[in-house]
């Protein structure tokens, strides 16, 4: 462009640029039509615009022609300028499209990564689809199984219930109730045994609350009734009394148990899971399984269940000390008779050595009849006149001294001191002479029936199903048949101990109680659950009367009724008796020595007769 600045120019408005430029005005009075004055007026400046652009392309003409050598100069260096950014644009094209290339390869690798990716996860979608289809199939053979076996059941209780027979109210009671539930067992087509039926029957003669409500609570010993019924019966009045209602009881022997095959329970804890009870009266276990069907209101009474027997000197002799052989362990029993044959044979053979020939066939018999006679301290049959046989003789002497006075005052002390305890676990129970027996109350034959542990089969085949004298204690009794078996000894009776403490102290003198002792473990001690069936509505309620008897003393009040202390024993020691079986070792090593004796004594009483 031109660099000459232009002198002759003027805005459009004040006056034209050249002379030739046409410039029109009106005025407001101007007769003339309006749109023939807009088009001259944009005739005249289309005129003028040419003239313009005519002039400006000569002037144009004119600048290029005087500043041609430095615009060409410039040009060229634009020209460079130009071609170095287009190499540079290319290089940069060039570049961006390797990096493109570059991309678009990556992308490439990444979608087949995606592709396999996507491909297992399809594989894995459908195998777990699979699995689940197959496990909503099992799942609905289950919920079939389960249907199925819950009509059954259904059916099973249904029978049972429709045929529901009250065995007290029998007039005829003659008859035996277990022919009756058979015949309906027959009937309803269920497999039950007799074990099954003693939990099933009801006790005898109950035909009314009242009676039931005497029973639970008498503050004496009743058969047939556990002490923590009483307890929780004790509880369950005092809501009665708080909440004044009245009461409909359904008896039960039985504690838990299964009917034959099938999984209906029975018994109390039969009756409260099936919710066919409002409250229970007595105490359940704790178990796993059961706090899914109940809620526990109070724990409060603990079960102490033992074997209580007492101790005799057999029982004593045979498991603990007062045995011929107890004061000395085995192997010291081996040592001694080591060292007697060492000093028999030492003994020996120096007596040979100072001996003529003549001589050594009697040496062979005196020298260990000395022996015995000196660990027995009575003395030689003759004197010894060696110093070596002397020095022999004097050792035995001092160590039959030794073993004598340990052995003696071993058995003096045992015999004196108190230090006999008999069988002090139920395996040692097991394992002793005495003949066990039990509390005729249901829990001890569930406990037999369900308890598959190795000392339940031990006690089973050892002390329960032996055969039993019927003059002898049954293996279910009660205690009142019970204690003076106890006080004979030789029996040991499980029940629970505050049962027993009164009827022992009013029964055993002062040394028959301090002969007693009592062995725990068949049995677990722990707090009992006075219960309720889950999710009742009076379970807040009962609960909270519960609560308001403990703070006020009354739980307090009732366990120092039912359970009274154990006897005391006044007795600062016991002497025991040697029995029989005490001495019976000794008894069988004299007789095993008398055939040995006797020839010699006789043929030495013939050789010694005259003529």
């Amino acid at each position: 462009m031109s660099n000459v600045r232009k002198t002759d120019w003027k805005c459009q408005k004040c006056e034209a640029r050249s002379s030739n430029s046409a410039y029109f005005c009106y005025s407001e009075n101007d007769t003339r039509d309006k749109s023939t004055q807009k088009q001259l007026r944009d005739e005249s400046n289309d005129d003028s615009n040419s003239k313009r652009f005519k002039n400006s392309i000569s002037n144009n003409n004119d600048d290029a022609g005087l500043s041609k050598p430095s615009d060409m100069s410039e040009l060229k260096t634009g020209m460079l300028d130009l071609q170095n950014c287009i190499k540079q644009l290319t290089m940069s094209v060039t570049t961006m499209s390797t990096k493109l290339e570059q991309q678009s390869q990556d992308m490439n690798k990444m979608s087949t990564k995606l592709e396999q990716y996507a491909e297992g996860m399809n594989k894995h979608v459908t195998t777990l689809t699979t699995q689940i289809l197959d496990l909503q199939e099992r799942n609905r053979k289950r919920d079939v199984q389960y249907d199925m076996l819950t009509q059954r059941i259904e059916k099973l209780e249904q029978k049972a219930l429709n045929k529901n027979i009250e065995i007290s109210n029998i007039p005829d009671m003659s008859i035996d109730v277990r022919e009756i539930i058979s015949k309906i067992t027959e009937k309803t087509q269920v497999t039950i045994n007799n074990n099954d039926i003693d939990k099933t029957i009801d006790r005898n003669n109950i035909t009314s609350d009242k009676q039931i409500d005497d029973i639970l609570s008498s503050t004496h010993k009743e058969s047939g009734v556990a002490a923590f019924a009483k307890y929780h019966y004790a509880l369950f009045c005092i809501i009665r009394e708080r909440f004044n209602f009245k009461v409909t009881f359904r008896n039960a022997r039985g504690w838990a148990g299964t009917l034959g095959n099938s999984s209906f329970r029975l018994g109390y804890i039969g009756i409260m899971q099936r919710n066919e009870a409002d409250i229970g009266a007595s105490a359940s276990y704790n178990r796993l399984n059961r706090f899914a069907y109940f809620d526990v209101l109070h724990q409060g009474w603990k079960l102490e269940a033992a074997f209580i027997y007492r101790l005799t000197p057999n029982i004593g002799y045979k498991n603990a000390n007062g045995d011929f052989f107890t004061p000395f362990e085995k192997r010291v029993w081996f040592i001694m008779i080591g060292i007697c044959i060492i000093l028999t044979l030492s003994w020996i053979c120096i007596e040979c050595a100072m001996s003529s020939e003549e001589n050594k066939f009697q040496i062979l018999f005196i020298v260990p009849i000395n022996v015995i006679g000196a660990m027995c301290q009575q003395g030689l049959e003759s004197s010894p006149f060696g110093i070596s046989s002397r020095v022999i003789s004097l050792t035995t002497f001092v160590f039959s001294l030794l073993y004598y006075n340990y052995y003696t005052s071993s058995v003096v002390g045992g015999l004196l001191g108190n230090t006999v305890e008999g069988p002090s676990t139920v395996d040692a129970i097991v394992s002793s002479q005495l003949k066990v027996s039990f509390e005729d109350i249901g829990y001890y034959k569930i406990l037999f029936q369900y308890n598959k542990s190795q000392g339940i089969r031990q006690l089973l085949e050892k002390k329960v199903l032996p055969y039993r004298d019927p003059k002898d204690l049954p293996v279910y009794t009660n205690l009142e048949e019970a204690l003076p078996y106890i006080k004979k000894g030789g029996y040991a009776f499980h029940c629970e101990v505050v049962d027993a403490y009164p009827e022992i102290a009013k029964q055993f003198d002062v040394a028959e109680i301090c002969d007693l002792r009592v062995v725990y473990g068949l049995l677990v001690s722990e707090l009992l659950n006075f219960v309720i069936h889950k999710n009742s509505p009076y379970t807040e309620l009962f609960r909270i009367a519960i609560r308001r008897a403990v703070e006020v003393g009354l739980d307090r009040h009732i366990l120092k009724q039912l359970q009274p202390e154990k006897p005391v024993c006044s007795n600062l020691y016991t002497v025991y008796a040697v029995d029989l079986t005490g001495i019976t070792s000794a008894l069988y090593f004299l007789a095993g020595a008398i055939p040995r004796w006797c020839p010699a004594a006789l043929s030495q009483g013939r050789t010694s007769l005259p003529g």
